[in-house]
């Protein structure tokens, strides 16, 4: 908790953030003391490069905003948002390890699930994380619920997701499953 602490403290941006989290993988930690902080059987962990198209969205609800959409300032979305109603449940959109948990600069509650591959999915805009650092998960396991962040309750709840391999934000849209109308 307190090396994630100063992670927090010392990254600037995001992608920094998972920099530094990457250089802590390699670290010896503590036994686990609870069984879902255990690593999975063998196997039950699949490989994300081969998950294109086949990824659960994190929650219920209408696309808001795209990847590469104009953002306040000019900037250029690097995930996609999904407007979801209130307390929604968040899952995990693919098998990982939760390696962030926590409050981030001004983008709230956010949690980094590192993929196999070099991937890693951002999930911004929970009002309450069910998941904690070191956790492993499976696609569909929840994570949270949704909620506005602090404020922004005048837009609604919203779920921002990013997807990065090897640091690099990607378009997430061709990697979730299509939503049936």
């Amino acid at each position: 908790a307190q090396r994630l602490a100063a992670r927090t403290q010392e990254a600037e941006t995001l992608r920094d953030l998972i920099a530094k989290l990457r250089l802590d993988k390699g670290k010896p930690e503590p036994a686990p003391r609870t069984a879902a902080l255990t690593a999975p059987e063998k196997g039950k962990i699949r490989s994300f490069a081969a998950a294109r198209g086949k990824l659960v969205l994190p929650a219920v609800g209408t696309l808001a905003s795209r990847f590469g959409a104009e953002e306040k300032f000019g900037e250029l979305s690097k995930g996609m948002t999904i407007a979801a109603r209130p307390g929604a449940q968040a899952v995990a959109p693919y098998d990982g390890q939760v390696v962030f948990a926590g409050p981030f600069r001004g983008y709230g509650r956010i949690l980094i699930i590192e993929h196999r591959d070099g991937y890693h999915s951002l999930i911004v805009g929970l009002a309450r994380i069910d998941a904690k650092v070191k956790q492993w998960l499976l696609a569909g396991e929840p994570i949270g619920t949704v909620g506005a962040p602090d404020g922004q309750e005048a837009q609604g709840p919203q779920l921002y997701v990013e997807i990065r391999h090897n640091g690099r934000p990607i378009d997430p849209a061709a990697w979730f499953l299509p939503r049936k109308s």
